[in-house]
């Protein structure tokens, strides 16, 4: 029954102790997801952040409203998915996981927008997409 109130995580602990009211106990639950995957997600994560810090350089004068919000979408992603992975219920972690998928997409949006205004080419513009949807999926799939 524990283990599918947290998502079918491991269950790595489970303590109940006493409080000062004694009709009430503190509970305790300590559980962990694949770490394969985690190290997956922080891997896939900093190499988007590596990308979108050369469109960033490259970006021309004039442009640094796309860079303030590829950087506040990139960097988004990274705080979003910390705090998830701070939280102790699932559906708080599930929501924070859920902003930073947001968040990957903006960031693939904002590319495009430098895109459609001449500043970025084709392959870079792919291949943020392509590291964006493949974050997206892992951080869809990730409880």
């Amino acid at each position: 029954r524990y283990t599918e109130a947290i998502d079918g995580r491991k269950l790595d602990s489970l303590v109940v102790s006493p409080v000062l009211d004694s009709e009430f106990s503190r509970m305790t639950i300590t559980c962990s997801g694949d770490p394969a995957t985690l190290d997956q997600i922080i891997k896939q994560l900093f190499k988007l952040i590596d990308v979108v810090r050369g469109v960033m350089d490259n970006l021309p004068a004039g442009h640094g409203f796309i860079t303030d919000q590829l950087r506040r979408a990139a960097s988004s992603i990274v705080l979003n998915f910390s705090e998830g992975f701070g939280k102790t219920t699932p559906r708080d972690r599930r929501r924070f996981f859920m902003i930073a998928r947001g968040s990957a997409h903006e960031v693939a949006a904002a590319v495009d927008v430098a895109r459609a205004f001449g500043v970025v080419d084709q392959a870079v513009t792919a291949r943020v997409a392509d590291l964006c949807d493949h974050l997206s999926a892992m951080l869809y799939r990730f409880r």
